[in-house]
């Protein structure tokens, strides 16, 4: 869907079953949708709390998004983790993380 938010209609091609991907491909030819190419996300590493609040390190996907204001200069982040595909906080599938710009470009 091109309209919702949350990840809500989110479908995560390579993780669907063929005949589910291939109805969801026909109904995005009939509804406004976007449907884009997969883009290969890294696996970085991560100190994480587990259940016992033990330190470790744990994978997680990296999704790093930066603020360029006047194709200048870049002011912060907004960066998120995952240990899921669909990074995306509202669905619960990710945290969003302080970054720090020590030496802006």
């Amino acid at each position: 869907p091109n309209d919702e938010y949350g990840g809500k209609g989110v479908i995560i091609g390579w993780e669907t079953p063929q005949d589910a991907w291939d109805a969801a491909l026909q109904d995005a030819l009939s509804n406004p949708s976007v449907v884009q190419e997969r883009a290969v996300i890294a696996y970085e590493d991560f100190p994480t709390m587990d259940v016992e609040g033990k330190l470790v390190i744990s994978q997680r996907l990296v999704d790093c998004d930066p603020f360029l204001f006047r194709g200048h200069s870049v002011t912060g982040c907004l960066t998120r983790l995952s240990s899921v595909t669909l990074l995306n906080v509202t669905a619960g599938g990710g945290s969003i993380v302080p970054v720090f710009v020590v030496e802006p470009k």
